[in-house]
């Protein structure tokens, strides 16, 4: 029975902790600083970048949603789709 008690409260303590670090995103990238960036560099902003600009980075720095969207969308530069994608 203590086993028992000892593992849901294990299975808890994963859950708190692992869910909100796993759903964080980082707290200075925001979908504007990538908006930005691309029209910085000429890109017209419509609702498709936005909308990949919503698609922020994973942990560990991934970030295939932003990024197959701006491919999507016709851009071709991958300087510039992984710098606007990092600060989605």
């Amino acid at each position: 029975m203590k086993m028992k008690r000892a593992l849901v409260a294990m299975a808890m303590t994963v859950g708190a902790v692992g869910v909100p670090l796993a759903t964080a995103t980082s707290a200075q990238a925001t979908q504007s600083q990538c908006t930005n960036y691309l029209a910085s560099k000429g890109y017209v902003v419509r609702d498709g970048v936005r909308s990949a600009c919503s698609h922020g980075t994973f942990l560990g720095g991934a970030h295939p949603f932003c990024t197959a969207k701006l491919i999507e969308l016709g851009m071709t530069n991958g300087t510039h789709i992984n710098e606007a994608c990092k600060r989605a």
